[in-house]
């Protein structure tokens, strides 16, 4: 379910996308969508961005009203708070604070945790989770590359 904002974002929103209708007509360019969702301070990846205006593309639209620009923020808000929460889980397991947990306390927490993996999908996890082949976990870069793949 998304989360919605509250009524000071939602005018914040309106007043940037009022900015961006350069015409005037209560709508704005499907192309100018990474520009304008950063200008009001979240910085998804090219490749989100190209997919969701491949989204409404596909149904052949080029413009989007702001019913339509809210709802892509309120999708982009939540997905960010829910990278948030993985990585502040994965900190309650990194008690020395150094931005990393080792391959076995992930192994341990994707299978004996929350949603249990089998072996062998934790040992799957394990090779991707190890981005540099030494045995470390770093939770920020591994959690952007799920939410990423996801």
């Amino acid at each position: 379910m998304l989360d919605c904002p509250s009524h000071e974002k939602i005018d914040e929103y309106q007043e940037i996308f009022v900015f961006f209708d350069r015409q005037k007509i209560g709508r704005i360019n499907i192309n100018d969508l990474g520009v304008i969702i950063r200008s009001i301070g979240l910085y998804p990846n090219e490749m989100k961005i190209k997919e969701i205006q491949d989204d409404y593309e596909r149904n052949q639209i080029d413009e989007i009203n702001f019913q339509q620009f809210l709802h892509i923020l309120i999708s982009l808000t939540n997905e960010i708070e829910d990278e948030i929460d993985i990585i502040e889980a994965f900190r309650v397991f990194d008690k020395e604070g150094q931005g990393f947990i080792t391959k076995e306390e992930l192994l341990y927490i994707m299978t004996h945790l929350g949603e249990k993996l089998t072996s062998e999908e934790a040992d799957e996890m394990m090779e991707d989770a190890d981005i540099y082949c030494d045995g470390k976990i770093r939770y920020e870069e591994f959690v952007k590359i799920m939410t990423e793949l996801n």
